[in-house]
């Protein structure tokens, strides 16, 4: 019986741990993606992309999407509830600017 209660406690365990995998992960991702998306919008408004055309595209306010260009980092981190932004690949070189 000892076995039996092993097994499921370790079980038990496991799901737990998955769990708390794909929670940690998925904020993690999350915020990767989100600031993707707004350097791609910064990289567009500095080549000359109007704000309001931009927002039009995406359904959001022009006030959000001039806020996610003036911060990119910075609307991410607070977007996916983080303390600070994991680095994407080959972005070491680049200084937080916010």
């Amino acid at each position: 019986m000892k076995d039996r209660w092993n097994q499921l406690s370790g079980q038990a365990q496991l799901w737990q741990a998955a769990a708390l995998e794909r929670w940690v992960a998925g904020r993690t991702a999350r915020a990767r993606l989100i600031l993707r998306r707004n350097l791609a919008l910064k990289a567009a408004h500095d080549r000359g992309m109007q704000v309001e055309a931009m927002a039009r595209r995406l359904g959001l306010r022009p006030q959000t999407v001039q806020r996610l260009v003036n911060n990119p980092r910075r609307e991410a981190r607070n977007a996916a509830g983080l303390q600070e932004v994991p680095p994407l690949p080959g972005d070491e070189q680049l200084p937080d600017a916010g």
